[in-house]
């Protein structure tokens, strides 16, 4: 278990610390549900402005936001995949999720999220 969630942990901080020109998404499951956490950028060339966005059961939430300081919003995803981990829930990077326009105007900037399972 403990390798298991070492190899997981470094995929998942490989997909957040990548390119910043993509969005960095991980989808965790357990039990059948699902979770994505995604970093979605902006500004194609750079990395702020950005959110970190999670999706659960369809609903979307904007959960941080920056627009200055450089690595926020990874390091905010990144923590809360931690805790998704140490929930039980199996991470992993996928491919981006698409949102639409209207999807992110819906979403709430939250300061913290203290356990959205």
């Amino acid at each position: 278990m403990c390798n298991q969630m070492v190899k997981y942990s470094l995929a998942i901080l490989i997909s957040f610390s990548g390119s910043a020109y993509a969005d960095d998404t991980v989808v965790c499951t357990h039990g059948g549900k699902e979770r994505v956490i995604s970093v979605v950028y902006e500004t194609p060339s750079s990395k702020v402005p950005c959110e970190v966005r999670y999706q659960k059961e369809g609903e979307l939430k904007t959960l941080w936001r920056a627009t200055a300081q450089t690595g926020y919003c990874e390091e905010k995803a990144q923590g809360f995949v931690q805790k998704q981990i140490s929930w039980g829930w199996q991470c992993a990077a996928s491919d981006a999720v698409e949102t639409s326009s209207d999807e992110k105007d819906a979403s709430h900037p939250a300061a913290e999220v203290s356990h959205p399972e």
